[in-house]
């Protein structure tokens, strides 16, 4: 082969390479796709506005519930830190526990929870 043929190879390898990056572009989107639909499968689907609400209610029960404890159920450990800092290190709320009444209500607000049927009915 002579320069000429060379530089024609390298050219024609390098426009396949470019291709081959496209199409294994392409095919990685496909599957990123692919999986996050699999991982979506099954899932009861609801709007936003209900998903807000659902957090916000929850979070409400945890602040009425919280704001009635009394601070020694909570577990609290302390540490210094080197410039004699004192830092808590962690906080332990094992002890308290949210009803799961409150949160199942929350539920039942929400959704029509089929109370006869264990199995969910989910397209």
């Amino acid at each position: 082969m002579d320069k000429e043929q060379l530089k024609v190879k390298l050219a024609t390898l390098e426009a396949n390479e470019k291709v081959k990056r496209d199409e294994l572009g392409v095919a990685a989107s496909a599957t990123q796709v692919a999986r996050e639909e699999l991982a979506e499968f099954g899932k009861p689907v609801i709007t936003e506005d209900t998903a807000n609400d659902i957090v916000e209610r929850v979070r409400e029960a945890f602040r009425e519930r919280l704001s009635g404890v009394d601070s020694d159920q909570a577990q609290v450990e302390l540490g210094i830190e080197y410039d004699n800092t004192i830092v808590i290190e962690g906080f332990d709320l094992d002890d308290i526990e949210m009803d799961e009444d409150s949160i199942m209500e929350i539920l039942i607000d929400t959704f029509n929870i089929d109370h006869d049927n264990g199995v969910d009915d989910v397209d």
